[in-house]
Order: C-alpha cells, then structure tokens, then sequence
C-alpha cells in the first residue's frame, strides 16, 4: 500500500520555487561564461599552456549553454505549472459563484493573469491544458483499472462499479465539492427543515488527549454510539471541543428513525442539512458547545460530510477537519487545518470527483492517499477500501511517514489539544423522533 502525501490540488508543484532554481540556474551560467571567457584570454598569453586553456574555455562555455537550456526548461514547466494553478482557482470561483464583487474582482485579476501566460509562452498554455484534462479524467484510474481488469468487468465489484459510475455523472454535475460561502455574504450555508432528532448520551467519563491520528481514527463511532464529543477544558478556563463523526447506519434506503441513513446521505450530498448533522449540532451543545466556540472535527463517509459541512457554515471556529473516506471535498479557510485521508480505489471516495481542484486550508493541510486492495477480486462487493479499520491503518503509516506537513498538522493540533487540564469524552447515540417507532 503506497502511500502518498501531498499539498492537494490539481497540481503539487510551486511555480515560484521553479522560478527561484531557474534564476540561480541563470547565475550559475553566468559564471560558466566568466570561466569560458578567462580561459579564452589566457589561450593568447599562455602559449605553452594554450591546449589546456582552450579545452577549459570550450568545455565552460558548453556548460553555460547546457544550464541555460535547463533555466529554460524551468521556467517554462513554472508557466505551465502557474496556468494550471491560475485555471483551477477560476473554476474554483465560477463552481462557488462570482456574483459578490470581491470574487467577481478575484476572477478578472486570474483571467488577466492566464492572458499573460498565453502571452509570454503559448506553449506553457498547450501543455497545461493537457494536464488539466488529464487531473479531470484520470481522478478514477484506479477504480477503473480493478473493476476492468483491462476490459473484462469483474462481478464481485459490481457494486463499486455503480458507486464509481454514479460518481462520473456527480463529477459532471459538479456536487463532489462543497464551497464557502462568498467574503462579505451572509455566513452559514443554507439549512433544511429542521427536524425532531433526539440525542442521548449513552456514556460520559475522563479521557486522555489523542496523540497521534491513528488514534484519532480509532475514535470515531462504529456501533450504537453515533458521534463522539470531547470537552477540552484549560487552565485558564477557555474550552474546545473536538467531535468525532461516524458513517452511514441502516440499509440502502431510508430508515425510520435511524438519522444516519441513507436519506441524510442524499440531503448532505445534495447540499442541506440532515439529521444527521442536526444530531452533530445538538450533541456539541449537550456537551457545552456554544455557537462561535472552537470546534475540532472528525469524521468517516457521512461523518466526514457532516464535518465538512460545519466547518465551512460559520456557526463554530472550526479550527481542525480530518476527513476519512468522504464523499465531498470541502474548500476550508484559510483558518482551518484541512486533511483528507482517501484510498484510490475507494469508490464512495470516487464521488467527490477527484476531490478540490486546488490546495486549500491552513498551510499544514495535506492529502494522504493510497490503494488499499491492489487486485479486484470478488470480496471487493463488500467495499474493504471503505471500511473504518482500512482508515486506521492510514491514519498510522500517516503517522509513521515522517512527512514535515504531518508533524506540523500534529504540532498544531493534537498537541494544543494535549495541554487540556481537563478532557470529558460523551457518546451519543441518535435517532430521528418523528420517525421513529413507537
């Protein structure tokens, strides 16, 4: 299971930094030039030492030349890089609406800047428009290769072939990203009908700070209980709260009474609010969350819709969302530490689309990614990529990766929340009242 670590995106490349090498390039050719020019003068008044001069002079200038070509190079992957970048936080704003003036604004200023790309290299322009077709077609290579198996479909994925066909028809229609609200608009996305969600608190008792992300994904809700809410309190008597979400309960349709079903899915997907969430909302408040407190949040498959949900509608400072297996990809604030854990060939995964086409969050928001069963056979009906064990085992090589980004995000977040005098763990389970049986 290879594991992959990035920054998101349609690209993981800063074209800056290949600007910056490519100026050194530049610097370093000049000085080749230095050397091929002294060695050039010395040929006249070294006669006895001219062959070796001039073998030096010839051999410094080629150099130059050769560095040249690859400052070249790097400028022009930098435009190539920068136009696919430029071209993915437009379509970022037209798929969010550029109807309030300052992402209106925003979206002239990226035009102007791929018109000056065009411009300085039409060539940056071709090659990026062959990276932006392959991000947007090759996002289900993997699903596609284990439920063919090079043509020949597989009966025992046939059902994650439907889930991954239906995630071709969502990527169309554009649902497998959820964005922010517009800067300067009214905060919190729209709502549904409120409905009548009971919570209960099934068990409360002292707990330990989590400390790694495996742990963290251990957590999350998997039987009765159907989300997990920490009360961190501090020695100067602020609070946060840490919620940890789990997935979709019930069969395939919807199930009277239960607010995890199927019916939440869709409501989630299709951009309102479910019962689910409702569920989340009034289990935080049960454990002392007020609107405008800060609020950390975990979770899986329809948790981790919920979660991103709530951390882009405003109502809590969503300081941390870790999502596992989700359906949906969330542009999060700049305020927000953003990681995604996926597996390639997760095919509810596959709903989100490829996931947001650019990097977004905190600065020490990644996506860790991997394939979790490299040969379709026909235990793949049951979906074992989408499981909550399978996600454990990727919040631990996560954690075991040594990547810088993972122990920033864990600098940030886990060991804050670590430095609570006092932590008080209550699960909830749920249930939709009007629903429910008697």
């Amino acid at each position: 299971m290879s594991l992959e670590i990035a920054s998101g995106g349609a690209v993981a490349v800063d074209p800056q930094s290949l600007r910056d090498a490519a100026a050194r390039l530049a610097g370093i050719a000049e000085r080749f030039d230095t050397v091929a020019t002294a060695g050039w003068a010395a040929v006249g008044v070294a006669v006895l030492d001219a062959p070796l001069a001039r073998d030096a002079a010839a051999h410094a200038a080629e150099l130059a030349v050769q560095v040249r070509r690859v400052a070249d190079e790097l400028r022009l992957a930098a435009d190539v890089y920068d136009a696919v970048e430029t071209r993915a936080r437009l379509a970022v704003l037209v798929a969010g609406g550029t109807g309030a003036p300052a992402r209106a604004e925003e979206a002239r200023a990226l035009e102007q800047r791929l018109a000056a790309i065009a411009a300085r290299s039409p060539a940056a322009i071709a090659e990026s428009d062959r990276l932006w077709r392959r991000w947007e077609t090759g996002w289900d290579d993997e699903l596609a290769r284990q439920a063919t198996l090079g043509g020949l479909p597989v009966a025992g994925v046939l059902g994650p072939v439907a889930v991954w066909g239906a995630a071709g028809a969502v990527r169309v229609l554009g649902r497998g990203v959820v964005h922010a609200p517009a800067p300067g608009s009214a905060r919190g996305a729209p709502r549904g009908s409120e409905e009548a969600v009971r919570v209960t608190a099934l068990s409360r008792r002292a707990a330990a700070a989590a400390g790694s992300l495996a742990e963290v994904a251990s957590r999350i809700p998997g039987d009765d209980a159907r989300v997990r809410v920490e009360r961190h309190v501090f020695a100067d008597g602020s609070q946060q709260f840490a919620a940890y979400v789990g997935g979709t309960a019930g069969g395939l349709g919807p199930d009277p009474g239960e607010a995890w079903d199927m019916r939440s899915n869709l409501e989630l997907y299709g951009g309102r609010t479910s019962a689910s969430q409702q569920a989340v909302e009034r289990a935080l408040a049960d454990a002392g969350a007020r609107l405008g407190d800060t609020v950390h949040l975990y979770g899986f498959s329809q948790g981790a819709m919920i979660a991103g949900r709530m951390a882009i509608e405003g109502r809590y400072d969503v300081r941390t969302l870790v999502t596992f297996g989700a359906p949906t990809a969330v542009m999060a604030g700049a305020s927000t530490l953003n990681v995604t854990m996926r597996y390639r060939d997760d095919p509810v995964v596959a709903l989100a689309g490829g996931g947001a086409p650019v990097a977004n969050g905190s600065p020490q928001s990644f996506v860790a990614e991997a394939v979790r069963e490299p040969l379709a056979w026909p235990g793949d009906v049951t979906m074992p990529a989408h499981r909550m064990d399978a996600y454990v085992d990727l919040a631990a090589q996560v954690d075991a990766s040594g990547d810088p980004r993972v122990a920033a995000a864990r600098e940030r977040h886990l060991d804050a929340l670590a430095g609570a005098r006092e932590i008080v763990a209550t699960e909830y389970a749920a249930e939709r009242v009007s629903d429910a049986r008697e």
